[in-house]
């Protein structure tokens, strides 16, 4: 498939104009507070910025899926959501496993997706087939990584369909094929040059005609 971009979603602060204070001593920062044990309180981020955020990840473009190990889809963007066909509301109380093409049990989708990106420590690409509302198959190009948030694992999937891509593919490879049997067995020598007249295939009678091996025949 297409190699994914890197995204990096950025959460600005937003600014606050302070209260004017009585006395003369310097504002404190309550993102510095600490706690009783000496820890830095959690960072509150305001509920206006985390619908930035939650904007953004509804508008990049490609789909985004969050799953727990036990393959529960706790969050899914719009674009998610038109590439199933499904309501929001339905997709989140099903499974991934129920997607997909290739039916696999909770523990094999564990072992075979969920355990190597945990493992791996960075993303995985995979292209998958899974099944859309109306039970048409779509081919997906899956970026996965892993995500851990308070003590519970879970893998983060941002991909686009790629179904008319593998299939034109699909169908440029099954003409490739074709012509490379006819070329076989052809009588006449048949090379295939580039435009800087490097060979890039020769038939065997190519290589008969030169009394060498196609293979020999290729290269600059």
């Amino acid at each position: 498939g297409g190699r994914t971009p890197l995204r990096h979603t950025i959460i600005m602060k937003s600014k606050r104009r302070l209260q004017p204070q009585k006395s003369h001593s310097k504002p404190k920062n309550p993102s510095s507070k600490k706690s009783s044990r000496g820890h830095k309180a959690p960072l509150l981020i305001p509920e206006d910025e985390l619908d930035l955020f939650h904007y953004m990840v509804d508008h990049i473009g490609e789909e985004v899926i969050v799953a727990d190990k036990e393959a529960r889809i706790v969050f899914i963007n719009k674009a998610a959501v038109l590439g199933l066909g499904y309501p929001k509301r339905d997709i989140l109380s099903r499974r991934i496993t129920d997607f997909l093409e290739n039916k696999m049990s909770i523990k094999q989708w564990h072992s075979t997706y969920f355990a190597p990106v945990k493992r791996k420590k960075k993303p995985v690409s995979y292209a998958i087939n899974r099944i859309v509302k109306g039970g048409k198959i779509r081919t997906v190009h899956m970026t996965v990584s892993h995500m851990a948030h308070k003590s519970n694992d879970y893998v983060i999937a941002v991909g686009r369909d790629i179904t008319e891509q593998s299939i034109f593919e699909n169908k440029l490879k099954e003409s490739e094929d074709r012509y490379r049997l006819l070329s076989e067995q052809s009588a006449d020598g048949i090379l295939m040059l580039d435009p800087d007249g490097n060979t890039l295939y020769a038939n065997k009678a190519a290589g008969q005609m030169f009394k060498t091996s196609p293979e020999n025949l290729v290269g600059p």
